[in-house]
């Protein structure tokens, strides 16, 4: 009959040895991290119950073990490909996708703005330094170098600075 608290202090164990790994892939707040704290706490006292010399030894193991063991499955877990992916997000995530294309959206409006370096429009506002131009049928905020444009000015696209042309008067 004493046999049964050895073989329950092994069973337990090996459960808090399953549950920490099923802390690693399924979110659970440490609920399951201190569920396999408690399998371990109770397989310790089976383990005393067969006899003094497997409690300590039991004991000894886990006090060592424990906190060896979490750091290991913390410094090998984010190297796995299922570590990775639930740190980073896999490569088809939204964010990452979302991320992309506004990165390409930004670049595709710097390239838009760029071609207008040297074209030619009219100011829809006082420019005082910054206002509103027209070039063809778009507006687009602008600066002016040098002095300040009246209302109705030709003006000229000298160059781009982020999302803002700068313009002299033409």
């Amino acid at each position: 009959m004493n046999e049964v608290f050895l073989l329950w202090g092994f069973g337990l164990f090996a459960l808090a040895g399953l549950i920490l790994v099923l802390e690693l892939f399924i979110p659970s707040g440490g609920l399951l991290g201190a569920l396999s704290g408690i399998a371990a706490i109770a397989g310790v006292v089976s383990f005393f119950r067969f006899s003094t010399g497997w409690g300590l030894t039991a004991l000894g193991a886990l006090i060592v073990l424990a906190p060896v063991s979490v750091s290991l499955l913390l410094k090998v877990w984010p190297h796995t490909p299922v570590g990775r992916r639930m740190i980073l997000g896999s490569p088809g995530s939204e964010s990452a996708e979302l991320a992309r294309s506004q990165a390409l959206a930004r670049e595709q409006e710097r390239l838009d703005l760029e071609a207008l370096v040297g074209q030619h429009g009219e100011a829809l506002t006082d420019l005082r330094p910054v206002g509103e131009i027209r070039i063809g049928a778009e507006h687009h905020e602008a600066i002016a170098l040098g002095p300040a444009l009246e209302r109705g000015a030709a003006v000229r696209v000298v160059d781009v600075d982020g999302s803002t042309l700068k313009v002299r008067q033409a």
